[in-house]
């Protein structure tokens, strides 16, 4: 027999190491993919509709500033005419061009009126735009036409109304 004892040779149980977190497994780099790509579309449709709504964004600055002029000197016949070029500029930059350009009289009358939030009413807000600069006394109140032309840069050029004719 063998004077040592075979049991005191055993080593005492030991634990594995631990599981490193790198690399991670196949799925976590599939989550991140999906992850990082709905991340950079997500980023790119923010920044193409930033882009899209700066007319917008410029305009009622614009329009801002032209109120603002409006209450010191109270003359509705200038602020007819401001927001006139305020509105042909914003439909040319937010319109097609080609449409809206050549636009005076009748035609821009019916073009305002058909991107107008609220076309009913006794006098439409194409109307109040074409003639107020014009009659005496103005068809419009100063605050009725800056009203109107800020509803009408928050709404018109938005894509429910660019269906194709």
């Amino acid at each position: 027999m063998n004077p040592t004892d075979p049991l005191a040779e055993l080593r005492d149980i030991h634990l594995p190491d631990p599981v490193s977190w790198w690399p991670p497994a196949p799925g976590w780099w599939i989550a991140a993919v999906i992850v990082l790509a709905g991340t950079v579309w997500a980023i790119h449709r923010l920044i193409r509709l930033w882009r899209r709504e700066a007319p917008r964004r410029i305009a009622l600055r614009e329009l801002r500033r032209i109120a603002d002029a409006y209450a010191e000197n109270n003359n509705t016949e200038q602020l007819a005419q401001n927001l006139s070029q305020l509105l042909r500029r914003f439909a040319l930059a937010r319109f097609d061009r080609h449409t809206v350009a050549g636009l005076c009289g009748e035609p821009w009358r019916v073009f305002l009126d058909t991107h107008s939030p609220s076309a009913g009413g006794p006098v439409t807000f194409g109307e109040k735009m074409i003639t107020s600069p014009y009659r005496r006394p103005p068809i419009a109140a100063g605050a009725d036409l800056i009203q109107d032309a800020r509803k009408w840069l928050r709404t018109a050029g938005k894509p429910e109304q660019e269906t194709p004719e």
